[in-house]
This record gives C-alpha cells, sequence and structure tokens, in this order.
C-alpha cells in the first residue's frame, strides 16, 4: 500500500465524517439517556457504562442517546486536518480546519475562569460523578494541541492569546500536588488527583507557550510537571496510569497512556529546546511499549499482558508513536492490519475487536478521529505503507 492508497482511506474517512457533521457516540455516554439513570446512584451508573461500552449491539437510539459533537474529536480533527492542509495545499482541508476552529471557539466550557473544555456526557465511577461539558485537563489539553498545529497554517496572534486563557483555568481551577520531584495538575476541578498523562497536557500547554513569548516561568513549571511523571517510570520502562495522593499505591495501566507519555515528554522537550533531557525516559519507555504492547502482525495489545479486545484507540495511538520514534515500518504494518481487521466498507473504524465478535458502533471520538489523525499523521512523514 502507497501513501496514495493511504490517502484514499483518509477520503473515504472525511467522506463519512463529513456527512456525519462530525457528530457521533461515544463508549461512555449512556449518561446522555433520555432516561435520567443517575437517579440510580453512582455504583449503578458506573456498571451501566462499563455495560454498553463492551455491548455489541447499540442501543443508544432506544436510549434516546443521540449523536454529538464531541469537543475532544473537534480537537483531534483540528490537528488532523491542519495537517492534511499542509500536506496536500488542498484549500477544502483548511475550509474544515477553520470551521472545527470555529466550532471550538463558540463551545468552551462555561462557568469557570479562563478557557477550557469538556466532555458532552456525564461520566461515573464508583467514587464521583462528573457533570457534562465539565471541563478536564485531557480534552483541554488535546484541543489545545489541535490549536497548536492549525497556528502554523493560520498564523495570528489569537492562539496565543486563546493558550494563554487556556493557562489562566489550568492555575486558577485544577489543583495540584508538589514535591522534591515535580508538580502535578488534577485531571478534573472536582477533586486532587495524580493522574500522569494529564498533568503531562499542561507541561506541554506551558512549554508550547514558553516557545511562542519566551516567559522563563513557563519553562521552569513544563519542566517540573515533566520530572514528575519522568520520576515515576518503573524500571521496565513502563508508567502506570495514576498514584493515590499518599504515593502509596498506584493503578497498573498499560495501554495507549504508554504513549501519550512518551509523546508529551518528547513534545516538552522540543518545545523548551532541551532535545536531550528526557531522552533516556522516552527511549526506555519506548522499548518496553513496542515490545510489549505491540505485536509484529500490526495487532496492538489491549492492556498489557491482557491480549483482547483489540481497541481502535490503541491501534491509532501505536500508528502515532512508530511514526514519532521513527519505527516507520511497524507504523505502516499496524494500518494495514487495522483496515484489513477494523475498518467499514463505508470507510469508518470500528470500535474494538474480540476473536469471535467485533464491536462495530462507529464512536466519532475514540476511533473515527483518532485514526484520522493517525493516518494523517502516517502521510505528513512521507511513509511508504509495504505489502
Amino acid at each position: 500500500m502507497t501513501k496514495e492508497e493511504v490517502f484514499q482511506h483518509i477520503e473515504a474517512l472525511d467522506t463519512y465524517v463529513q456527512s456525519e457533521g462530525f457528530k457521533g457516540y461515544d463508549p461512555y455516554d449512556i449518561l446522555n439517556s433520555k432516561f435520567d439513570l443517575l437517579r440510580l446512584g453512582k455504583m449503578p451508573s458506573a456498571i451501566l457504562t462499563q455495560i454498553q461500552k463492551r455491548n455489541p449491539l447499540n442501543l443508544r437510539p432506544l436510549l434516546g442517546i443521540e449523536k454529538e459533537h464531541n469537543p475532544k474529536a473537534m480537537g483531534l480533527f483540528l490537528k488532523a486536518y491542519s495537517k492534511l492542509y499542509q500536506i496536500t495545499g488542498e484549500q477544502r482541508y483548511k475550509e474544515t480546519a477553520d470551521g472545527l476552529f470555529q466550532w471550538l471557539k463558540d463551545n468552551p466550557a462555561k462557568g469557570f475562569s479562563g478557557l477550557s473544555w469538556g466532555y458532552n456526557f456525564g461520566w461515573a465511577n464508583p467514587g464521583k460523578v462528573v457533570p457534562r461539558h465539565s471541563p478536564n485537563l485531557v480534552v483541554t489539553g488535546f484541543i489545545a494541541k489541535g490549536l497548536f498545529e492549525y497556528q502554523r497554517i493560520e498564523p495570528t496572534a489569537e492562539i496565543v492569546s486563546m493558550t494563554k486563557q487556556i493557562i489562566t483555568f489550568i492555575e486558577d481551577n485544577l489543583q495540584t500536588t508538589e514535591d522534591e520531584s515535580g508538580l502535578c495538575y488534577s485531571y478534573t476541578t472536582l477533586e486532587r488527583d495524580k493522574c500522569y498523562n494529564a498533568s503531562l497536557q499542561a507541561g506541554e500547554i506551558f512549554a508550547w507557550y514558553y516557545a511562542q513569548t519566551k516567559d522563563v516561568a513557563f519553562k521552569e513549571k513544563a519542566i517540573r510537571i515533566a520530572h514528575f511523571v519522568a520520576s515515576r517510570q518503573e524500571t521496565d520502562g513502563s508508567w502506570n496510569y495514576s498514584e493515590s495522593l499518599d504515593g502509596k499505591a498506584t493503578r497498573r495501566q498499560l495501554d495507549f497512556h504508554q504513549g501519550y507519555v512518551i509523546e508529551s515528554l518528547d513534545f516538552i522537550q522540543d518545545q523548551l529546546g532541551e532535545e536531550l533531557l528526557f531522552a533516556d525516559h522516552i527511549a526506555k519507555g519506548t522499548s518496553f511499549y513496542r515490545a510489549k504492547l505491540m505485536k509484529e502482525n500490526g495487532q496492538t495489545i489491549y492492556r498489557y499482558p491482557i491480549e483482547f479486545p483489540v481497541d481502535i484507540h490503541n491501534q491509532s495511538q501505536a500508528i502515532i508513536s512508530c511514526v514519532q520514534c521513527g519505527d516507520y515500518a511497524h507504523a505502516a504494518k499496524t494500518l494495514e492490519w487495522t483496515i484489513r481487521n477494523m475498518r467499514a466498507p463505508q470507510g469508518h473504524f470500528y470500535y474494538n475487536k474480540y476473536p469471535l465478535v467485533s464491536i462495530k458502533t462507529p464512536y466519532i471520538r475514540w476511533a473515527q478521529a483518532w485514526m484520522m489523525l493517525a493516518m494523517s499523521e502516517m502521510c505528513e512523514n512521507k511513509i511508504k505503507v509495504t505489502s
């Protein structure tokens, strides 16, 4: 498969998402049901969420759940279409990016200082319920990265100004943890926590802002955030997902978040002009990620050591991460496997695949936005996909 053939899949996916108006379902959107499921309590709501995301039957129309714009998906699409315009120079990609940018400007979270975004659905776990549109660092961070890419095709002081407003949200509304290893920002506005990949989103935003303004205060903050996470790297090169507030317990979840952490550390050191600052951590983390979560045939591991289901987000992040580290051959192999096994004839991608059944619900954020970004990353780097 050549680069031109990869573009055929990009075009098919573009046709699909444009026809849907960039709206869709999400694995976690059950609380958008017309039935007030939260009346059942946190635990039942959390259980229903987990059941629905694993259900091969899409019952959302029966539950009154509508397709919607997902702010994080819009940010991912913004980054992807900005890349596609840079690659091709085709005005239609620029026009799509312009529309996505305008939507994000028009639909920030409300009720908080600065500028931020949250998911278009509420979500529950046994410990808490996060309301619909409640802003968080992960959604805001990925949208910020879409803005940074858009800045490359539409250079304007507005993006720098918006980034400063995002920083205001982070500093005014998110709790922090500080120790001798560095600084950690919390995932949501609701409580203090220590989620590594979420905190690194703040590090990326501070680093990019420093690169634009040369305000050394943000360089120092970005380094402290990155050091906090780098210091938590396990001896095998992996990172846990999070740790308890007292630091005595960790959540061991080895999946696409490994790629998030590596990508963030690399972005931070690049923006700061410190290319070797976290090079050893990145190399060791990449070695673990490549060896333990990616099979040689292009299939990824769900959550090491659990193999199934094969998750589309794992597939897309593996493509992105392999491109980032220069392993173009395996990025191509992963895309080929994904197209053979997880792509619908209409051009969109399935959620996940078990040995005997696939969940084919076409999630807009989890599948379509991530695969559009992954394929645009491949073409940006002029990869030739071999059979």
